[in-house]
C-alpha cells in the first residue's frame, strides 16, 4: 500500500505519469482493502485512488461520520482537486450516495465535477432509502442485513471475534445511511455510469435507471448477473467498461 500523506486517501500503486483519477468510495462495513487489485486490471494512464473513511483499518480509532450531509461537505475540504489529472469517482452501496453528495458539495464550493460519475449497486438518490434499525440486536440486525443484501460473509458471520471486530464499523456506516436525506439541487453535467446486480432485490433495474434524473450528461445503465455484491464475480468485466468510458 502506497503511504498517503492524507489519511483520507488510500493508493495501492503511484502511477505519476496517469493521465486519469479513480476515487473510489467503499461499501458499507468496507474499507480501501476492498480496492486493494483494481489497478492491476486498470491501463497504466488510470491511477486508483480509496477514499478511506474514519472508524476503520488504519483510521479504526476514530468516530464514525454518521451524517452524510457533514460527511460530504468534510470530504470537500480534505481532499483537495488536483489539477494534475482528469479525476473520477466510483461508489459501490452506501459508497455511491457518498461520492454523488461529494461531487455536489465539490461544486457548491466552486471545485469542478468530476470527469465521469460511477455508481454501483444503489438506488438512485431521490428514491426512498431504507436501513436497519439501528435498534436491532447485533444478531437481529446481521440478520437483516443479510435479507436485505447479501450482508456480511459467512467467514465473518461465523467467526465471533472477527464479527465483532467489523460490527461497529457496519453499524456506523448503515447510521449513515439511515441520515440520508435528498435535497434538490442542479443536475450534475457530467455522465453517469450506474452498475445493478440482475439478482439484487434492494435495487432493481427501474431504481437503478434513476440515476439518470441526476445528470443532464450522457448516462448508462448496465445489469450485471449476481446479487448485492455482483463486483465479486463481475469485477473484470465492470473495470472493462469503466477503462472504456474513461479512455473516451
Amino acid at each position: 500500500m502506497a503511504k498517503s500523506d492524507n489519511p483520507w486517501l488510500v493508493c495501492f500503486e503511484k502511477r505519476p505519469a496517469a493521465k486519469a483519477r479513480l476515487l473510489c468510495f467503499p461499501h458499507a462495513g468496507g474499507s480501501a482493502t476492498a480496492f486493494a487489485t483494481w489497478h492491476r486490471e486498470l491501463p497504466q494512464d488510470i491511477e486508483v485512488q480509496v477514499v478511506q473513511l474514519p472508524g476503520r483499518e488504519q483510521r479504526r480509532h476514530e468516530p464514525h461520520r454518521v451524517d452524510m450531509k457533514a460527511l460530504a461537505a468534510e470530504l470537500a475540504g480534505v481532499l483537495a482537486e488536483p489539477h494534475d489529472r482528469v479525476v473520477s469517482l466510483f461508489g459501490y452501496s452506501v459508497g455511491a450516495l457518498v461520492a454523488f453528495e461529494y461531487a455536489r458539495a465539490r461544486r457548491r464550493i466552486g471545485a469542478t465535477e468530476p470527469a465521469h460519475l460511477f455508481v454501483a449497486a444503489r438506488k438512485a438518490p431521490h428514491l426512498p432509502h431504507d436501513a436497519p434499525s439501528r435498534a436491532l440486536s447485533d444478531d437481529d440486525f446481521v440478520r437483516e442485513l443479510d435479507r436485505r443484501y447479501e450482508g456480511i460473509p459467512k467467514v465473518i458471520r461465523d467467526e465471533p471475534e472477527l464479527l465483532a471486530y467489523f460490527l461497529p464499523t457496519i453499524r456506523g456506516d448503515v447510521a449513515l445511511l439511515d441520515s440520508y436525506r435528498y435535497e434538490d439541487e442542479p443536475k450534475l453535467t457530467c455522465p453517469i455510469t450506474a452498475f445493478g446486480g440482475t439478482l439484487d432485490p434492494s435495487v432493481p433495474e427501474s431504481a437503478l435507471a434513476g440515476w439518470g434524473e441526476q445528470t443532464s450528461g450522457r448516462f448508462e445503465a448496465r445489469m450485471m448477473p449476481g446479487g448485492h455484491f455482483f463486483i465479486t464475480e463481475t469485477r473484470s468485466a465492470v473495470l472493462e467498461i469503466v477503462a472504456s468510458r474513461l479512455a473516451t
